[in-house]
């Protein structure tokens, strides 16, 4: 049973929920509250053995935030529900707590309560998270219409390319097919990165990554690696610059934040809204590392970029956009069709192939 069949039967059962959005909307007074809720579970999520329950605390805050943000909303509390495995004793609540303080500093929220309880098996957490939206100002997903310009806030690929990296420097696995080129092969150097590795978290900004590889004389191309790596363990989330657009005519008609893969969750965009989506494989944003790599083919990177879920960025479409232009955080990757279901990918070929069920869904 797949996670797509799951949702699609809450929705039938309970119509009246509005269930479909990356957070739910509840009228309050003069505005309106957005609620949303994620768990990390232990051998789905996160794996121990190369990130520390800090980071796993961290990223699964940061995911809860992209929901409010992908609705156009400000993050405000949140309540931590633990199931705390048998075999967690004090150092593990002490890196729980760390992790929770650290993401709240980060985003200036405040941790109002939850719930503590026995896992008999592997730890999971959950966060439910409340945000803040002016009344009718919180965009959805349905409401992209043909001829909408669809745009990425960042570039994709990162968090997967990312989580390959973190397994080969700590030997889980052998990290794909580009992680030689990436990272060093001097056990003096892999062993410094990987203390390092374990020390990331939300505020390990890029100075403090260039800085440690220029004290120790790692290469450019593995402090670009280190990014890839902090993507996946620790990644932040920001909110669009929605005034910079709305100043210049320029309407926001649906967002969705990039959770599942870029493929998947414009499909999911596009459900919503009933309608399909054409993106340009040239016009996709890729970390440059990889991009430079003689290691990674354009194949295997265009893979990475519609798979690689836990980005974070938000894949927005825009009306009367002829005004926007490529920059760091507006990217324009295709546009949205009155196909209906049909989610393509234009390759650099000029061929077209779908790309709906491109990422992870959760099968039970």
């Amino acid at each position: 049973m797949k996670e797509s069949n799951v949702i699609r039967r809450l929705k039938e059962s309970f119509p009246k929920a509005l269930i479909g959005d990356d957070a739910a909307i509840v009228a309050s007074g003069g505005g309106e509250i957005l609620l949303a809720a994620d768990a990390v579970v232990e051998g789905v999520h996160y794996d121990l053995s190369f990130s520390t329950l800090s980071q796993i605390m961290q990223k699964a805050i940061s995911s809860n935030v992209s929901d409010i943000f992908a609705m156009g909303g400000k993050a405000r509390a949140i309540l931590v529900t633990a199931g705390m495995a048998r075999q967690y004793q004090e150092k593990q609540l002490e890196e729980i707590i760390n992790g929770l303080k650290l993401g709240c500093d980060f985003y200036g929220l405040k941790l109002v309560g939850g719930d503590t309880v026995s896992s008999p098996g592997t730890g999971f957490f959950n966060i439910a998270i409340m945000g803040e939206v002016e009344k009718g100002k919180a965009v959805k997903r349905e409401g992209a219409h043909p001829g909408d310009l669809i745009v990425l806030t960042g570039e994709c690929g990162g968090s997967m390319a990312g989580m390959e990296l973190a397994k080969n420097l700590f030997e889980i696995s052998n990290g794909g097919k580009y992680a030689g080129a990436i990272l060093p092969i001097d056990k003096r150097e892999r062993s410094l990165l990987m203390g390092f590795v374990s020390e990331m978290d939300l505020f390990t900004g890029d100075g403090k990554i260039d800085k440690f590889c220029g004290e120790n004389g790692i290469s450019s191309v593995a402090s670009m690696g280190l990014r890839l790596i902090r993507q996946y363990l620790v990644p932040g989330t920001q909110p669009l610059d929605r005034s910079g657009l709305e100043d210049n005519g320029i309407e926001i008609t649906s967002m969705i934040d990039i959770s599942d893969g870029l493929g998947k969750d414009l499909a999911a965009l596009c459900a919503e809204s009933g309608v399909g989506a054409i993106i340009d494989e040239k016009s996709l944003p890729v970390p440059r590392v990889l991009e430079n790599s003689a290691e990674i083919n354009q194949k295997l990177i265009t893979e990475l970029v519609l798979q690689s879920g836990e980005e974070y960025y938000q894949i927005v479409t825009l009306r009367s956009a002829g005004d926007v232009r490529r920059t760091g955080r507006i990217i324009p990757v295709g546009e949205i069709t009155a196909d209906q279901g049909k989610v393509l990918l234009r390759d650099r070929e000029g061929r077209q192939r779908d790309i709906s069920k491109d990422g992870y869904e959760h099968v039970f």
